[in-house]
């Protein structure tokens, strides 16, 4: 595109993205437009000669590719489609303006809304609080800018009142500065009422007077996603950023005097659980990666995209060991202790039927792992490539196709036989109101028509009937009461206590008459 433009003399600016960006674009776009002489051409101020004369005709269309192609050149890829096909550039821009800002009532409304609810949050924000307010009031100065081309006549529409009648006020500074002046905080209001006491204040003048007492921030020279805490306790005049959890502010809360490292709300949400991906780390950093939990086959392997190498809990998988001290952090934030290092094997099932022995060089044992983590990082450094949908992902090496994986529980499980069949007798034992699969060959003999159910490796383990054979021994209730006075007695002692009675005892016995409820308290010194 950099050369294109250079070849052809188009400026480049910054990029329409969509609708975030429209009015921004819009006005730089419309100066460079006016600058290359092709305004007038797009607005339609220059019309398409009618034909008679070849010359006007070749120069108009000649303008018009021109600012065709500027338009192309600076909006992003997914919006070319919209205008590639429009026969010429003043077409092209009113599907722009079409898709971005349709000249309704109701977009106009919106906008007075917009600005009149407009608010700076604290009295810091103030230089990127005047930005964001003269664009939306340049907006509306273009909207109503467009009443003094219309007739007033008696067939002018309700939109045409509304703009007309706001234009004066578009134009005038004193009300563009009064309604400024409602949108500050309230922290500000000695400095409101200062500036209000002089009349017929002017945006321009209110603006000079809130930059002189609250200058913009200068930016910070690293790029980090929170504020910094100023440690220099000497610096007593100047204000202290506060940290910002970005986790905290993703559940609704204030999220302030932390950061998503030091979370306990994220370290409690996802404590416990075991991790579906993982980093393999040289030093004590950790890294944090979304865990998961469900049932799976105890022999899966799973295709993980977070996982900085191969790696398996189970030690009679890997062949060739030897000792390393890597450590890996997992979901949750902990740190688990790889014991070894050495080549995992296993045997991949593809679709046809047909059987890979995989050998995964480099895989670490980590015994507190609950899965076995096939890292696709691993597997793209050695020039692998997948392609994959909703329904699995296939992996090829060397145009051949080596693994393949199945959706299960949110992760893409390795296919293989053992896996497979056990997957299926999961899903048969859902289906099948959660019936054990030791019946299911009791089934197979007494019905017909169905296919060879595989039989599994290993326990089923059922999370819902695991919690459905949970029981709770429940004391029985004793019926009979006593038949006379005396007859049951229910005594107690309780002590020694640290401040004895006046009497030097540090003992009572309690005694209770079942069949009366008269109780006896007596005072014990041993």
């Amino acid at each position: 595109m950099a050369e294109v433009s250079k070849s052809l003399n188009i400026p480049q600016i910054e990029k329409l993205r969509g609708a975030t960006n429209y009015h921004t674009w819009r006005s730089i776009a419309t100066t460079f437009l006016d600058i290359m002489g092709v305004w007038d051409v797009v607005t339609g101020k220059t019309p398409k000669p009618d034909g008679t004369d070849t010359i006007a005709e070749a120069s108009w269309v000649h303008l018009s590719q021109r600012a065709k192609g500027f338009i192309l050149l600076n909006i992003d890829r997914g919006l070319m489609p919209l205008i590639s096909a429009a026969p010429d550039a003043q077409t092209a821009w009113a599907k722009l303006e079409e898709k971005f800002d349709r000249k309704t009532p109701t977009s106009l409304h919106a906008l007075l809304k917009t600005i009149v609810t407009l608010r700076c949050s604290n009295k810091r924000e103030i230089a990127a609080h005047i930005e964001k307010y003269d664009e939306l009031w340049q907006r509306l100065l273009e909207r109503t800018s467009e009443a003094t081309s219309r007739s007033k006549d008696a067939n002018t529409t309700s939109k045409d009142v509304l703009e007309a009648v706001l234009l004066p006020l578009a134009n005038s500074e004193v009300a563009k500065g009064a309604f400024f002046l409602t949108s500050l905080p309230s922290t500000l209001d000695n400095v409101v009422d200062n500036i209000t006491t002089k009349e017929s204040a002017t945006y321009s003048e209110v603006c000079t007077r809130l930059l002189d007492l609250y200058p913009s921030e200068q930016p910070a020279d690293n790029n980090t996603a929170f504020a910094a805490v100023n440690n220099n306790h000497n610096d007593k005049g100047k204000r202290k950023e506060q940290k910002v959890c970005t986790y905290c502010k993703s559940k609704g809360f204030r999220g302030l005097g932390h950061l998503v490292a030091e979370c306990r709300t994220r370290k409690k949400d996802t404590g416990g659980q075991a991790s579906a991906a993982a980093a393999l780390v040289d030093t004590n950093k950790g890294y944090a990666f979304p865990a998961t939990e469900g049932e799976f086959p105890p022999d899966a392997w799973i295709l993980d995209s977070g996982a900085s190498s191969h790696m398996t809990p189970d030690a009679t998988r890997i062949t060739g060991s030897r000792s390393t001290t890597v450590r890996v952090t997992i979901g949750n934030g902990e740190q688990l202790q790889a014991t070894a290092i050495g080549t995992a094997s296993f045997t991949a099932l593809l679709a046809d039927g047909s059987t890979h022995n995989i050998h995964l060089h480099n895989t670490l044992l980590v015994p507190a792992l609950r899965f076995s983590l096939l890292s696709w990082r691993r597997m793209a450094e050695a020039g692998a490539s997948k392609i994959g949908d909703a329904l699995g992902t296939t992996i090829n090496l060397n145009s051949d196709t080596v693994l393949e994986t199945v959706p299960y529980a949110g992760l893409e499980i390795i296919r293989m036989p053992s896996v497979i069949a056990a997957i299926t007798v999961m899903q048969l034992h859902r289906k099948l109101a959660h019936l054990p699969p030791s019946a299911f060959a009791k089934l197979e003999a007494h019905t017909s028509g169905l296919p060879p159910i595989p039989r599994s490796k290993g326990t089923l383990d059922c999370t819902a009937c695991s919690k459905g054979k949970y029981t709770r021994t429940i004391p029985k209730v004793r019926n009979t009461s006593s038949p006379s006075l005396y007859h049951t007695m229910h005594s107690d002692i309780c002590g020694p206590f640290s401040v004895p009675t006046p009497g030097s005892s540090k003992y009572f016995i309690s005694a209770i008459d079942e069949y009366s409820r008269r109780a006896e308290v007596r005072f014990l010194k041993t």
